[in-house]
């Protein structure tokens, strides 16, 4: 139970998750006039992202993911480092 609620909270907190929330709350909010759908907006999302972040921290809380992520860690980390670091450069020179 304990590696779950650390999965959980880890993934929980991520502060791109927070980012990703809130810039779709600045398109969706101001979209919504009735008040009983805003409220449907905040209780749905707030479902759906329990049930896919505490599914992420159940997944990764169990011994044989872990273990296939510690298999390819430097793998998938070189990866995602060249493409992330690849699309921000490409955004740094696509604003000049």
């Amino acid at each position: 139970m304990g590696d779950f609620l650390h999965g959980l909270t880890v993934t929980s907190t991520n502060p791109k998750v927070a980012l990703l929330w809130a810039s779709l709350s600045t398109f969706v909010g101001p979209a919504i006039t009735q008040w009983s759908y805003l409220i449907l907006f905040t209780i749905g999302s707030a479902i759906i992202i329990f049930v896919i972040y505490g599914t992420y921290g159940w997944l990764f809380s169990t011994g044989n993911a872990r273990g296939l992520y510690r298999r390819f860690q430097r793998a998938s980390e070189a990866v995602f480092g060249t493409l992330f670091g690849g699309l921000g450069v490409f955004m740094m020179n696509r604003s000049f």
